[in-house]
Formats: C-alpha cells, sequence, structure tokens
C-alpha cells in the first residue's frame, strides 16, 4: 500500500481516505443508461467526467477527448466550496452536483451540493450534516432527487435526505439495524424503480434494498461468498441490460453479474491482470454506451474499458500524469460539461 496514505479511515486493512480535517495527503447523445439518477445529465453536450481527489477537489476532465497526462479542464476546490475530504459524488435528476464530504468530528458538514457545472471556490447551494451521517463515503440520488448517502467507518446505514433537505436534518429515513447486515457500507446506486445496490465491504459483499426501504429492513437480495470473487467491494453500476458491474478495492477486479443475481453466484465476467492497470479500483461509473471508468486509487489513474470487456484486458485509454493533478482519485460519475 502506497505510505502516504494516512490512516484516517481504513476499511478492511485498505486505507481509503487521509487527511481529515481537511489537510490533504499531497500537495452523449443516447439514451442514459438504466442508473437514470446518474446519467439522467447524459444526453447533454460536451459530457464531463468528474472525479474526486485527495487533495480536496473535484477535478473534471472531458468524457470524450482526455486521455493521458492532459489538465483538468476545471477544478472545483476553494475554502469557500467547504469540500475537506471528498468521496462519493453524483447528479441529481436537475444537475446539480451531490459530493460526499468525509469529516469525522461530530456534526460537521457530510454532504454538499453545488450548483451545475460549478467551477472553482463556488459556494455550495446545500451543506447537510446529521440525519445519521457520521463517515458518509457514497452518494447516489434517486429520480425524484432524493439524496442517498452511506455511512461507513461504525455508521453501517443507508441515509435519505429530500431534495430540498439543508444544514442538520433529522426525521429522514434511515435503513439501519442488524437485519440489513450493512456493515461499512461504500458505493450506492439507486435504479429506476427505486431498488437500492449498496457495496458492502464489511461482509465482502452487495446489499439490494427494495425499493423504499426503511429502518431496520432486510435486504432483498445478497451477492456474497466465495464463488463471487468479491473481497472488498468499494462500489457498483447497472448497465442497460441491468447487469451489476462491482470494483473490488481489495482483489484489484471488476466483476460483471447478471440481472437479478442473489447469493453465492459466480460473475459472468471478471476484469483483473497486470494489463488492466488496475490499481486500488475504487470508484466506478458508465457512459451512456456502457463502457466503464474506474478510478485507481493506488495508481493515481482514470482508466477506461469497453463494455462487455473480460479477462486481462488493456484500457481503452488511461488519465494519469501530473499534469492531471490525481493523487489518490476516489469516485468518478459523468455530467454536463
Amino acid at each position: 500500500m502506497n505510505p502516504r496514505f494516512g490512516t484516517c479511515i481504513a476499511l478492511l486493512g485498505v486505507t481509503l481516505l487521509a487527511g481529515c480535517g481537511g489537510q490533504p495527503a499531497s500537495a452523449v447523445a443516447q439514451l442514459p443508461s438504466i442508473e437514470t439518477s446518474e446519467h439522467a445529465v447524459d444526453a447533454k453536450a460536451n459530457p464531463q467526467l468528474y472525479v474526486t481527489n485527495n487533495d480536496g477537489a473535484v477535478r473534471i476532465f472531458s468524457l470524450s477527448s482526455d486521455k493521458g497526462n492532459v489538465a483538468p479542464t476545471r477544478t472545483i476546490a476553494g475554502g469557500k466550496t467547504g469540500i475537506a475530504n471528498p468521496a462519493g459524488i453524483a447528479f441529481a435528476p436537475d444537475g446539480q452536483i451531490a459530493v460526499a464530504n468525509v469529516l469525522s468530528e461530530g456534526g460537521a458538514v457530510h454532504a454538499l451540493v453545488f450548483a451545475p457545472k460549478a467551477s472553482g471556490d463556488a459556494n455550495p447551494l446545500r451543506a447537510i450534516s446529521c440525519g445519521g451521517t457520521t463517515v458518509p463515503l457514497g452518494v447516489a440520488y434517486d429520480t425524484n432527487g432524493n439524496l442517498y448517502v452511506t455511512n461507513g467507518k461504525g455508521g453501517n446505514d443507508v441515509v435519505v435526505f429530500a431534495p430540498s433537505d439543508n444544514g442538520c436534518v433529522n426525521g429522514n429515513r434511515i435503513i439501519a439495524g442488524a437485519n440489513t447486515t450493512l456493515l461499512d457500507p461504500y458505493g450506492v446506486r439507486v435504479d429506476a424503480k427505486g431498488t437500492i445496490y449498496v457495496a458492502n465491504p464489511g461482509t465482502g459483499g452487495i446489499v439490494e434494498f427494495a425499493p423504499g426501504a426503511s429502518g431496520n429492513a432486510t435486504p432483498a437480495a445478497v451477492i456474497a461468498g466465495d464463488k463471487t470473487g468479491l473481497g472488498a467491494p468499494s462500489d457498483l453500476a447497472l448497465d442497460a441490460a441491468n447487469e451489476l458491474i462491482v470494483s473490488d478495492l481489495r482483489a484489484d477486479t471488476i466483476e460483471v453479474f447478471a440481472a437479478g443475481s442473489n447469493g453465492n453466484v459466480v460473475p459472468l465476467r471478471t476484469i483483473a491482470g497486470s494489463n488492466t492497470g488496475l490499481n486500488g479500483p475504487n470508484g466506478l461509473t458508465l457512459d451512456a454506451a456502457g463502457n466503464i471508468f474506474v478510478a485507481n486509487l493506488f495508481a493515481n489513474s482514470i482508466t477506461e474499458y469497453a463494455a462487455g470487456a473480460n479477462g486481462n484486458v488493456t484500457p481503452l485509454r488511461t488519465i494519469a500524469g501530473p499534469k492531471t493533478g490525481l493523487s489518490g482519485p476516489y469516485k468518478l460519475t459523468i455530467g454536463p460539461g
């Protein structure tokens, strides 16, 4: 493991974030995919790749053209933004941008929402705390604009905020309790029907909850076991065929499971091997064509794979190098330029 990553948040022995308290560790014009909440804004001109980074910034690259050692097209960072340790990132159906802001202090701001196409040292539209948040890691929107936030490092819940929520929120919907099996939940997605999918690295699996799930809910499905190949799943996405694509931070793999998978199932496909460039695959997202984009935490890179990729494949392209500013990238998503 790269020694520059601190011990602020560790997941099953894999350090995820450093610099708690805000100190950095180092100075498509076609129908959206089934991830409608994330990709409702994909059918726009000039789509961009938004990446949260270990230095307290969101870096933005051209989805269509950027590769290699390129500077970002723009960055969201600075004191006014309130961003300290950004983790999850997602787009609301109206184009607003939510960022999970990892601060371990009680009462800290845990979710920041920015205007569409925010840039530079921008003030957030809203800053959400309380409501069950402790150490927020993943964020996702449903089609109604509700914001879902996963809480790891002992939080072990998924909290849901209404589109207008701001400040210290209470009385919101929370999925938590022994029946949920949530343990250090990380990446989260909500499909067009409202089904909730959570990467649950504490148990080495994926848990699925029915639309509207609340309280001590029992999962509708669980993908876990030795046949799955999962060790510490960190993020996930759903393609147009409702196949579930999962990044595994510990195993350095991308696993793809058939629609409706449940139990100790063998993946349909696995991207793994020395040619792939996978090194701590942390964040994962899909473009409208189903191509897979991965944030590699320990390689300081973004890699892209073709839809349907399998085995020890070479990336279609890689974004990496000093000009990119990538240093411990966490999560990524696609939005308008």
